[in-house]
């Protein structure tokens, strides 16, 4: 009889499919360790979420592709990110809600692979007719974060002559959901941020923010070649508010002058409780001329006040105020903080309730 033979244990070639398969396998665990790194290894939510839309770049190939963010308010899309043909026409540019794909994704939270859009009815063209950029085909994925949809990321023709398929769709879904979870990231941290350079009492900014922001605020305005200016105030005896009423209504004097601050403030401007009783306005834009006028209103503002009608403590306030700028008065936020502190002083000496600038001296 003759022998019987194992049946061949030779490996079987791999048709072109397979290998097509396996290698974008191969790059889908690549990629998933790549972003995953980026998670881990920065604490700065913008960079994390470049480094994953990176990976969407050399992954996926996208004709044209961008990361839109959805208003929590209107439920609005807006370009915050896009890349390609004629893409700075559309950063800034705002989707109706509901308006095309990436406004339909955005208000059903699921996916959409489009391979003719021409034959979609959901389909927009008010982009391509911006950019003039001509969409065949169209992957859409939403970042979900919470339960909510914060935004979509759209990728528009494959940069080859193939169209989009479930394996890209999946893989978007993946770079999706790490952008979700890099924007929430962002919005914690930026919450702690504005949390340690807020002030505890008031609704104002506080010391830390202070001397964080105004060396960086004289930068931009020497860059800028514009002018700067600072106004210093301290509340003229303020320890009688405390001793006559107590440190709670005192408190709250404070936040009632807070309140009363914010709403003055020019854009660009911003108010710090520096310590106890003492105030910086920093006005950006504003020469030491056009900042007196600020500072003399704000005056007013204070001087005409009723504090803690509600309580019937009935307290008005006075302050005395020192005012300089940069360039003229000083080069740096330690010469600016001294000056406007010895002028301020300057007033308290002559009989308090004033208004004293460097010109002045």
């Amino acid at each position: 009889m003759p022998e019987d033979h194992p049946e061949s244990t030779a490996p079987r070639a791999l048709d072109p499919d397979e290998m097509d398969r396996l290698r974008r396998r191969l790059v889908e665990l690549e990629v998933y360790q790549e972003v995953a790194k980026a998670l881990t290894s920065s604490l700065e939510p913008q960079r994390v979420l470049e480094q994953i839309l990176e990976q969407v770049r050399r992954v996926l190939r996208p004709g044209n592709w961008s990361l839109l963010l959805r208003d929590e308010r209107s439920g609005e899309l807006e370009f915050a990110i896009a890349e390609g043909t004629g893409a700075e026409k559309l950063r800034g540019l705002r989707l109706g809600r509901g308006e095309g794909i990436a406004g339909s994704v955005a208000e059903s939270g699921e996916p959409l692979l489009i391979s003719e859009v021409d034959h979609d009815p959901r389909w927009s063209a008010r982009a391509d007719e911006l950019t003039r950029f001509h969409t065949r085909s169209v992957v859409c994925v939403p970042m979900i974060c919470r339960d909510e949809v914060r935004g979509v990321i759209e990728l528009v023709n494959f940069e080859r002559a193939r169209r989009f398929d479930a394996i890209d769709l999946r893989l978007l879904q993946t770079f999706a959901d790490f952008a979700a979870i890099a924007l929430e990231n962002a919005r914690h941290v930026q919450a702690l941020r504005d949390l340690s350079l807020s002030d505890d009492v008031t609704v104002l900014r506080n010391a830390r923010y202070l001397h964080r922001v105004l060396p960086q605020e004289l930068e931009a305005a020497r860059e800028a070649r514009e002018s700067f200016s600072l106004v210093l105030f301290d509340l003229d005896r303020f320890k009688s508010v405390n001793d006559r009423h107590g440190h709670l209504e005192g408190s709250a004097v404070l936040r009632e002058l807070g309140d009363l601050i914010a709403p003055t403030l020019p854009p660009r401007a911003s108010g710090v409780r520096y310590g106890g009783d003492e105030f910086v306005i920093l006005l950006p834009g504003h020469d030491p001329e056009a900042a007196a006028s600020y500072a003399s209103m704000l005056r007013e503002a204070v001087k005409g006040q009723v504090f803690r009608r509600e309580s019937g403590a009935n307290i008005r306030l006075t302050a005395s105020y020192g005012l300089c700028g940069f360039p003229r008065d000083a080069q740096d936020a330690r010469g600016l903080l001294a000056l406007a502190d010895a002028l301020m002083y300057g007033v308290k000496e002559r009989g308090r309730d004033g208004l004293a600038t460097s010109a002045a001296r």
